[in-house]
């Protein structure tokens, strides 16, 4: 069980500003996540076969200049003509 305690001294190492209402909660999530954790720790693996995800770099392709666009051909519909492309604001 994560204490109360432990819950706001996390709190305060993560510099997280929590009322108490919330520690009680965070406390019961944190104690269910240790305890998921703890499970799959103890999950027996002994039978299960061993994979790997390997690449092999021999069958890449050889990276190779080529003919491209010119930067005027490039922009030539560019909303805005100084040489630039731009795009909305996703992020404030």
């Amino acid at each position: 069980m994560i204490t109360r305690e432990e819950v706001i001294n996390l709190c305060n190492l993560a510099k997280l500003s929590i009322n108490k209402r919330e520690i009680d909660c965070i406390s019961s999530d944190l104690t269910k996540i240790v305890h998921f954790v703890n499970q799959v720790n103890n999950a027996e693996t002994e039978a299960l076969k061993l994979s790997s995800n390997k690449i092999s770099f021999q069958n890449l392709r050889e990276d190779k200049i080529k003919e491209s666009f010119s930067r005027e051909e490039t922009l030539k519909n560019a909303q805005n003509k100084d040489g630039y492309f731009y795009v909305d604001t996703y992020f404030k």
